[in-house]
């Protein structure tokens, strides 16, 4: 039993006395600007390692680790993730293990509740014991440079002080437990949407309806019901860390200048800084890549190696199945949740035979059943770091597909190319089985429905060398199987424009791909804008001209060639016309709350709107409904002007949300180019209101095949996250201008880029 804090007068009093706090707390930590040779300073030089090895930075922050065996490699590269992300990786750590009580106060208790429920390192110690020796040995090493590094350090990073965190010694099952966290399933989100629908009937119906199109919205958020703002900030966790969205291409040496493929990947996460991708290299005996990495973690996610190279975008897999359980033999423990500035609180965790009870989280109070989650990551079968990490050794393509037999989470649409010119296309995952299995898409299963298989990539489809010559994935269906393998993919708007790009020429390059990535153009906007605009007749006309800022407004929006660039008048007009469109035709054709969201999947308001539209009737009605829309937010057109007055970049770290002091953490705004469906994906909703990007592109990866050294990639930030550290935010403004850095594999392009040399000698053994 536990009480929530619900009166008013209560929180009121408890809210201000905590920002009063918070407000000396976080604003009275100093934190001085440090130069890279400053931040160099605190690396130590010798180290319990066997041999000599030398660690290179290039200017921009990012590491090349040079080593003579696996076990110094792994244990510089984790000193070195430690160095850059010490202070994030504390705070992924204390996330994924429900401890942000501990640091923001008792307004988290829920959401640490939850967390405790879903348990995401429940099984790491079975994932351990199943691992291979070499995988061992290789995290084994990362974890202990990890507490080396941060044991020789004299001052830790300013989170600590911020968040009144102490030194904690890292563990194997830490970093299985940030793997897992970046691997949480995004059928969550739906799930936990449509779990906090109230009434049954109306749940089961809307889940039918949310199954119906298989063309779904590019804003994954917008594909569930209307929820609790605890809910929201739940799906928002999920959203942030489990790479939800993404570009991803391979190019054969068919289409190709030098015959050799070419590999482009863009994630989609959260756009908060320190980014969630650290950039680093490593050469051992049987590593040399370079690539992307979840700070915290050993493994190359998104990188290249000396034959091959890897990108990959979200499968939306699903990995987890609800169950109604009964009462009975459920297991029960107690857990504490340690809190800053309140009482620490106990909470009941509760476990089935299937999994843990979802439903006992505070989030359902709603719920009357008793609902069990089964997670493919609870399974000891789900051993993402050894996958990845023979996948950073494959050289060929069945090499690469063998490496991921025991990936499990988040299931990834993973595509290959490599330098003999050949590209490929996997699906990494678990895919869980039911007894039943034509009833994998029913939202709450029968207990007696369990899972009796797993299928892994080996078997479930995969593509090599297609005829096109190239291969793209923007988290859109590709492979249609007996059983489904997400409840909801991304519209093909993205994959589409990438096809449509690649059509019209014969051969593609570098900067092909560079500008492709940073493409804003939307065809299925400007296919929308011509259906509505058909209904503004003569008479709605003549209205809209009387007024000069609808006049405006209706102007650009018929000549807007559907680019979502920062200077378009076009994309602000549709935006605003949408904004205020769409909502008055859900509350017109939808009066239920809960079914808005659901309208929005796959546009589905759109196949509605054109159905509706059949009538005569209607089509007057909806012919008012876009002048009313015009003449309204035509003033709103005047005052901001272009697209990207009103839809912005702002660069911050988690705290910058807080009111007032949070200004501290706020380092920049910006004009943001792209939409929810443009391959420079920068997410918004259908709001009227002026808004920031909280989620979309925010790092980028292109590579060349034919060199060891044609590897360009760009974070939005930087690699530092020491705040205020010289490379803490100076990729932003290559970011801006559309530029890359380069990070070369060759021993010789490696000490061209090098900025300073870091040689590490062995000490005393640990």
């Amino acid at each position: 039993m536990y009480v929530r804090i619900s009166c008013p007068i209560i929180i009121g009093t408890f809210v201000y006395i905590c920002m009063s706090i918070a407000s000396c707390s976080f604003v009275a930590v100093r934190i001085p600007f440090k130069s890279l040779s400053q931040r160099l300073e605190s690396f130590p030089q010798t180290a319990p390692i066997e041999s000599s090895a030398q660690i290179r930075w290039s200017k921009r922050g990012v590491p090349f680790v040079e080593a003579s065996s696996n076990r110094d490699g792994f244990f510089l590269l984790g000193a070195t993730h430690a160095h850059l992300r010490l202070g994030q990786m504390e705070l992924l750590k204390r996330l994924a293990s429900g401890r942000i009580s501990e640091l923001i106060g008792p307004f988290a208790q829920d959401l640490d509740h939850t967390i405790r429920i879903l348990d995401l390192g429940r099984n790491s110690m079975q994932v351990m014991s199943k691992m291979n020796e070499e995988t061992r040995e290789i995290l084994s090493s990362f974890v202990a440079g990890i507490n080396w590094y941060q044991k020789s350090l004299q001052s830790l990073p300013p989170e600590f002080e911020i968040f009144q965190m102490k030194r904690e010694e890292w563990t194997e099952q830490d970093v299985i437990l940030v793997t897992r966290l970046a691997g949480v399933d995004l059928s969550w989100m739906f799930y936990f949407g449509f779990l906090s629908i109230e009434g049954r009937d109306l749940r089961d119906s809307l889940w039918e309806r949310f199954l119906r199109e298989d063309d779904d919205s590019e804003r994954i958020d917008q594909l569930i019901p209307s929820q609790s703002e605890e809910i929201k900030h739940m799906s928002g966790l999920i959203r942030a860390f489990s790479r939800s969205g993404s570009n991803a291409l391979a190019i054969s040496g068919q289409r190709t200048l030098h015959g050799s493929a070419l590999i482009a990947s863009d994630p989609h996460l959260g756009t908060t800084v320190p980014n969630f991708w650290l950039l680093a290299g490593l050469r051992t005996p049987d590593f040399r890549v370079v690539g992307m990495m979840i700070p915290g973690t050993p493994f190359f996610a998104l990188g290249r190696n000396e034959d091959i190279a890897w990108g990959g975008t979200n499968l939306r897999a699903i990995s987890t199945h609800l169950y109604q359980v009964s009462e009975e033999k459920l297991s029960v423990r107690e857990e504490t949740i340690r809190t800053r500035w309140w009482f620490d609180t106990t909470r009941i965790v509760r476990e089935s035979s299937h999994g843990p009870i979802i439903s006992d989280s505070p989030f359902f109070d709603n719920l009357s059943e008793t609902i069990a989650l089964n997670w493919v990551g609870h399974e000891a079968i789900s051993d993402e770091i050894s996958s990845f990490l023979s996948a950073n050794r494959a050289r060929t393509f069945h090499e690469f597909m063998s490496s991921f037999e025991s990936y499990g989470v988040s299931g990834q649409n993973m595509l290959y190319g490599d330098s003999e010119g050949h590209i490929g296309h996997l699906l990494a995952y678990q895919q869980p089985v039911l007894q039943e299995a034509e009833m994998t898409s029913q939202l709450i299963k029968n207990p007696d429905n369990i899972v009796e298989s797993y299928r892994s990539a080996a078997e479930l489809p995969h593509l090599f060398d297609p005829v096109s010559g190239y291969l793209a994935s923007a988290n859109n269906r590709v492979f249609r199987t007996n059983i489904p393998i997400s409840f909801s993919y991304a519209n093909a708007s993205r994959a589409l424009r990438m096809s449509e790009i690649f059509e019209s020429k014969t051969s593609i390059s570098i900067e092909d791909l560079k500008a492709l990535q940073q493409d804003v153009a939307s065809i299925k906007s400007v296919q929308m804008r011509n259906f509505l605009l058909q209904f503004v007749g003569e008479l709605e006309s003549k209205q809209i001209y009387e007024n000069p800022n609808a006049a405006a407004m209706y102007e650009a929006l018929k000549n807007w060639d559907g680019l979502y660039s920062t200077d378009s008048r076009g994309a602000l007009a549709f935006h605003l016309l949408l904004s205020h469109m769409v909502p008055e035709l859900l509350q017109r054709l939808f009066p239920n709350e809960s079914e808005h969201s659901i309208m929005l999947k796959g546009d589905l308001w759109y196949a509605d709107l054109k159905e509706q539209l059949k009538r005569q009737e209607f089509i007057v009605e909806f012919s008012k409904m876009l002048t009313k829309s015009l003449l309204k937010m035509g003033k709103k057109f005047t005052k901001y002007e272009s697209w990207g007055n009103f839809h912005q970049y702002r660069i911050q770290y988690p705290l910058g949300r807080i009111p007032v002091i949070g200004s501290r953490f706020r380092f920049d705004n910006f004009a943001a180019p792209g939409s929810n469906n443009t391959l420079y994906k920068s997410a918004h909703s259908f709001s009227a209101k002026p808004h920031f990007v909280s989620y979309g592109a925010q790092a980028r990866f292109i590579s060349d095949l034919s060199s060891l050294d044609e590897n360009y990639f760009v974070l939005l930030g930087g690699q530092d996250g020491w705040l205020k550290a010289e490379n803490f935010l100076d990729q932003l403004p290559l970011w801006k201008s559309g530029e890359y850095m380069q990070l070369p594999l060759s021993t010789r392009g490696i000490e061209q880029v090098t900025e300073i040399c870091l040689s590490i000698e062995p000490s005393p053994s640990l």
